[in-house]
């Protein structure tokens, strides 16, 4: 939401779509509706919903996984293509959802296999608002208020219960990270589109689809025929200097070789929500002012939508 003023200002039509499970788009109740073979769908209907022949599409967390699978799946549409936070990541030749059950518990990819069980649910729809203020947090607000020796065990390992915000004590009230959520009205505009959606059911159900993500990007790859998985559009990656999940070292371990065409920025500093955070990087020179992390991330945005390399 901070990107699209300055985005528009700049000339840009811009488009910020309610996907499935989220505010007034329709949150379906089966794991399967959203796996990324309809998501992907969703956005070409979208494209010609608004007679549009291509477009840049930029995602943040899942949302980036999602361009990147859609730049592949649809390369005529996606004319450039950009992430926060999440790198491209090869599509492997074996089903990945194995070995994720074995390798992830105890890791720092543990949550997403508590997200498969209906207690993820029920914990955070029990107060939706508080759940909103336990997620939104920049690095400095972390640990504010939280157990922080719950907080280090992984979410399927605490006692006495699995639980993905409940290292903070129970009956305890929650702080709201202000560099994040500005104000009470922000947080209640979220808990409001929360509801109009059913909850959280429908964005942890994004993370039930690994083995069918995963089929429905070798039926890609197989129709492309390709010998090797490039992402050949012209491609921008944003990382979060302090992201602890979606670390900036992913990038050159996982993406260099097969996005050709990067560009790379980086937010020193921030955290996972480097998109909404507006914490300050200091500069230098104590004199001259400090740029929120939103802002520098759009800065980053903005030069890449404009260069020739883009704007074409």
């Amino acid at each position: 939401r901070r990107q699209l003023g300055p985005l528009a200002a700049a000339g840009f039509r811009v488009v910020a779509p309610d996907c499935r499970g989220y505010g007034g788009t329709s949150a379906p109740t089966e794991d399967s509706a959203y796996s990324h073979e309809f998501l992907c769908d969703d956005m070409m209907c979208l494209l010609d919903h608004l007679s549009v022949a291509s477009a840049v599409f930029i995602g943040h967390d899942w949302g980036g996984t999602l361009v990147w699978n859609l730049a592949q799946a649809f390369p005529g549409r996606v004319c450039a293509v950009g992430a926060v936070c999440t790198p491209f990541l090869l599509t492997p030749k074996d089903d990945p959802w194995a070995k994720m059950q074995q390798k992830a518990p105890g890791t720092r990819f543990d949550y997403q296999m508590y997200f498969q069980s209906q207690a993820a649910i029920d914990e955070m729809d029990a107060d939706p608002s508080r759940t909103f203020r336990a997620i939104f947090r920049s690095p400095t607000m972390a640990l504010h208020g939280a157990d922080k020796e719950l907080m280090k065990v992984p979410p399927t390992m605490r006692k006495p219960r699995p639980g993905f915000v409940n290292h903070f004590p129970e009956g305890s009230e929650v702080a709201r990270d202000g560099s994040v959520l500005l104000d009470e009205m922000e947080l209640e505009y979220y808990v409001a589109q929360n509801r109009r959606c059913g909850g959280f059911h429908g964005g942890l159900r994004w993370y039930r689809n690994v083995r069918a993500n995963w089929q429905f990007m070798r039926k890609i790859l197989e129709r492309r025929g390709s010998a090797k998985q490039l992402v050949e559009q012209e491609a921008l990656m944003i990382t979060a200097g302090l992201d602890t999940v979606l670390t900036p070292e992913m990038v050159d371990k996982y993406m260099v070789p097969y996005v050709p065409n990067l560009t790379r920025g980086n937010v020193e500093g921030a955290g996972h929500w480097v998109l909404q955070e507006s914490s300050s990087v200091h500069t230098p020179n104590a004199e001259a002012p400090s740029v929120p992390h939103h802002a520098r991330a759009t800065a980053m945005l903005l030069a890449w939508l404009q260069s020739p390399r883009v704007l074409r």
